[in-house]
């Protein structure tokens, strides 16, 4: 589960706060960015990344989860003029966001992972990050361990008496 903010009417209020704050965001970036300005930058893409994984934070007794997964929605220009470094933009930001998060001293369920997709009704300049958890898979040899199960049954009183 994700950790907006407290629960009850005070989360609600974090929640209305970050969508006005959203909504002014987005129009003083359109106003200063133009219809026609420099291309997205990969650094304001790692800022957004870092956002996200900052406030998708899960809060557990003795950690704080983060997402490890993350998928980069672009305008069709913006994917255009990044698709040919993808795979190693992916990677460094990938590595900032695991630098980020052990600085921050969160926790993962495995390791990070970014990938960039297409969104045709994005507009250039906008970023839609979708965040999640994705645990690390077993290892494929458990060892001695693999096909075998214990079975431990519940032990009987055997009023004081040992067992012989």
């Amino acid at each position: 589960m994700v950790n907006s903010g407290p629960a009850g009417k005070g989360g609600r209020n974090i929640n209305w706060m970050e969508r006005v704050e959203r909504f002014w965001r987005k129009i003083f970036e359109g106003l200063f960015r133009g219809g026609e300005g420099p291309s997205l930058q990969p650094v304001e893409i790692a800022k957004k990344l870092l956002k996200t994984m900052q406030s998708r934070r899960t809060i557990s007794v003795s950690r704080i989860y983060v997402p490890n997964v993350y998928t980069v929605y672009l305008s069709p220009k913006d994917f255009e003029n990044l698709a040919p470094f993808e795979k190693s933009l992916c990677q460094e930001l990938a590595q900032y966001l695991s630098q980020k998060a052990q600085d921050q001293r969160f926790s993962m369920v495995g390791p990070v992972r970014v990938s960039m997709e297409l969104e045709e009704e994005l507009p250039p300049g906008e970023v839609r990050i979708y965040a999640r958890m994705e645990e690390a898979a077993e290892p494929e040899s458990a060892g001695d361990w693999e096909d075998h199960t214990v079975m431990y049954a519940k032990e009987e009183s055997l009023g004081g008496r040992r067992p012989s």
